[in-house]
């Protein structure tokens, strides 16, 4: 059997640190499902914890000191504090868990199926698998975060395979513009629960496994937060063009006279 770990960090913007808490934890609330991995139903759960972040600068550092000379100075230690407070920020971690009956060896790079007569294995190398499956669910996972939450900010993914780190995926640059997240609050008429969204993803697109193609809109999004599913923003493309733009000049026609 072989643990994995998914450890999804999110950084506090605007929002006040009791709202960013309480978001966060509404997300993992006792939160556990179903996915589906290489024709087995994997049990996952979920924990959160909050992480404070402090800014460290002059003025900061020479608080500090103080402090540090003068221990016993309860004015100074009440200044330090206030200055902490204001120049602190947090973050969060929530990590899905979950084991799945495959033995998998890092160093070879090979999975190991149980039962399973390796000729007719389909996978073999685990990068491979990997790709197909738990990556697939790492995007799930970040996704469903997004448009629960979408004023927030995820940093990064990092994948652990028996608490030894494996992988990761840098979110820092893809965040959701102001313009298009004002639009986003404005149609959105119901709070979404982050379980709902992620089930939504699970049973509507192809990322558990239960579709064959993702719905264009959704595999357009998914281009922002994850380059390699880049077919589904040309098909989004194509789409609208064939609405708003027909003629001989598209992507569409291109394709098809090549």
């Amino acid at each position: 059997m072989t643990r994995i770990a998914i450890t999804m960090h999110i950084i506090q913007g605007d929002e006040d640190t009791e709202g960013f808490k309480n978001a966060i934890e509404k997300c993992v609330d006792d939160l556990s499902f179903r996915w589906n991995i290489y024709h087995e139903m994997v049990d996952i759960t979920s924990k959160a914890i909050i992480i404070p972040h402090y800014e460290k600068n002059i003025e900061l550092k020479e608080a500090e000191e103080k402090v540090k000379q003068n221990p016993t100075d309860d004015k100074l230690k009440n200044e330090y504090k206030n200055l902490l407070e204001m120049h602190s920020s947090y973050k969060a971690a929530m990590t899905f868990d979950m084991i799945i009956s495959s033995n998998v060896d890092l160093d070879t790079n090979k999975i190991i199926f149980p039962n399973c007569d390796a000729s007719e294995c389909e996978w073999d190398y685990f990068d491979s698998f990997y790709e197909e499956y738990i990556a697939k669910l790492n995007l799930a996972l970040v996704m469903a975060f997004v448009f629960t939450q979408p004023h927030m900010h995820v940093w990064n993914t990092e994948v652990y395979i028996n608490e030894i780190y494996y992988s990761s995926e840098n979110y820092v640059k893809e965040i959701i513009p102001i313009g298009t997240l004002k639009e986003y609050k404005t149609i959105k008429k119901v709070d979404v629960s982050y379980k709902k969204a992620l089930m939504w993803i699970k049973n509507h697109t192809s990322l558990c496994g239960n579709r064959d193609k993702s719905p264009s809109a959704f595999s357009a999004l998914t281009y922002v937060f994850n380059r390699q599913y880049h077919e589904g923003l040309i098909y989004s493309i194509i789409g609208l063009e064939s609405i708003y733009s027909p003629g001989k000049s598209g992507i569409s026609y291109t394709l098809q006279k090549e």
